[in-house]
This record gives structure tokens, C-alpha cells and sequence, in this order.
């Protein structure tokens, strides 16, 4: 995970939030009763804007290390798609952090549908439950498709800004060692 997997909303954030405080500078100049100081606004904007920019690592270690919580964190990477797996608290195997080099063309379709024909596999020998959540509605189109037993099993709940939880489970299939 680099900063080229960053949002490109996370970091149009960023950029808002470096030009708030150049603004807020130059309106300071101006209260205190100065000729507003582009230059210096522009210093201000960039150090905020850099600062920003340096806390992207530190959040994705942050996130890589409250996934291994748990015991363990498995990351599936190709060209075109990258996906995290790890145990959530109740011991099933949760797919997160799935990112598309392109979003919205279906080019991690092959990606998705190989990573979750062996993760599948893995997870039926082991007797494991996979689940996932997002929040997008096409996405959990594309799990259920790319992954036979994958289902939506909730979509009533809201994150905590209101927007619409997709939850997808997966029982695992019993095996012939299993059965015996």
C-alpha cells in the first residue's frame, strides 16, 4: 500500500484542507490590519499540504497493524487489483482493502475471481466463514458473482455518517474430509 493507492478524495481533502489554512493566513493578514502575505500563506499551505502527505504511510501501518490484531493478515496483489485478508474478532476470514488499479472496468474481474476461487478453497479445509463489506453496491454485485456461496446478507445497517453497509458471507462448504 503506497500513496498511489490513495483515494483520490483522501487527497483532494488534503488539498482543501492545505488551501483552508493558506486562507486562513492570508484572512489573518488582513484582520490584523497587514497587506494579506500570499507568499507566506503559500509556505503555510505547503508545510500542512507535506505534513498530510507524511501521515499516509503512518496510516497504512496504522490499518496493516490493527488488521494483525487478530494473529495474521494475508495480502493478494497483482497488476490490476490488490486485496487484504484477515481474521475479524469472531474468527472469520475478512476480505478488506480491496483497490482496482481502474475502477468501475471490471479489469480486476480476473483478479478477484482467482484470488477468491483459492481463498474459497482454503477457507472450506479449514472450515472458515469468509465475509466482507463495502459500500458500494456494484462491488457487492461483483463479490457475489466472483464468488459462488458469497451473498449480501445485510444491507440495512449505515456507517456512522449515514451511508449504506453491504454485508457479505460466505459458510464454508463441506469438505470430503470433513463429511468422513
Amino acid at each position: 500500500m503506497t500513496v498511489l493507492h490513495l483515494d483520490p478524495g483522501v487527497f483532494g481533502f488534503m488539498v482543501f484542507v492545505a488551501a483552508l489554512i493558506g486562507a486562513f493566513q492570508l484572512i489573518g493578514d488582513l484582520v490584523v490590519g497587514g497587506p494579506p502575505d500570499v507568499a507566506d500563506a503559500a509556505v503555510w499551505a505547503a508545510i500542512v499540504f507535506v505534513l498530510c502527505l507524511l501521515s499516509v504511510p503512518i496510516s497504512f501501518l496504522w490499518t496493516l497493524k490493527r488488521l494483525q490484531r487478530h494473529g495474521w493478515v494475508v495480502g493478494y496483489f497483482d497488476p490490476t487489483a490488490t486485496l487484504l485478508v484477515h481474521a475479524d474478532a469472531e474468527g472469520a476470514w475478512e476480505m478488506s482493502d480491496h483497490h482496482a488499479a481502474r475502477r468501475g472496468r471490471q479489469l480486476a474481474r480476473p483478479f478477484r475471481q482467482r484470488v477468491f476461487r483459492h481463498l474459497s478453497d482454503e477457507a472450506d479445509r479449514h472450515g472458515a466463514v469468509i465475509v466482507a463489506t463495502t459500500l458500494v453496491p456494484k462491488l457487492a454485485r461483483s463479490y457475489e458473482a466472483d464468488m459462488p456461496g458469497l451473498a449480501v446478507v445485510d444491507d440495512r445497517r449505515r456507517d456512522p455518517i449515514g451511508r449504506r453497509l453491504h454485508h457479505l458471507r460466505r459458510e464454508p462448504a463441506p469438505t470430503p474430509e470433513k463429511a468422513n
